[in-house]
Parts: C-alpha cells; structure tokens; sequence
C-alpha cells in the first residue's frame, strides 16, 4: 500500500518540476521499466549460498567470536 502512496507522491513532485502529468508519468514509466536492471547490476544473487557468506557482518567483519 505505501508503494502506492509513494507513486502518487513521486508524480506530484515531478509534476511541479515538469509541469505536466503526462510527463511525470512518462518519467515514472522510464524508471520503472529500468528496474529489473538496477537490480540485475546492483543486488547479488543469494540462492543456493550460504547465510554466513551473504551476511553483512561477516563483510564487515562485526562477527563475535564465542
């Protein structure tokens, strides 16, 4: 539901710097269309790994040791 809201929120503003609901929608359509991509580029794939490899502490190395 705040997908929703967000959208709505997101074309009021564009539509102040554009001037034109057509145009902000279009501009919301562009991104969403490049989505699976930034997350193709962006997010690794995690299935078949382990908990412990895809773990931020462990990058981070803020694992404790017990």
């Amino acid at each position: 539901m705040a997908d929703g809201a967000l959208g709505l929120v997101l074309e009021s503003v564009l539509y102040v710097l554009v001037g034109s609901h057509w145009t902000a929608i279009r501009l919301l359509t562009v991104f969403w269309m490049m989505a699976p991509f930034i997350m193709f580029w962006f997010f690794p794939e995690t299935a078949r790994r382990e908990l412990e490899e895809i773990s931020a502490e462990e990058q981070l190395g803020l694992s404790q040791a017990t």
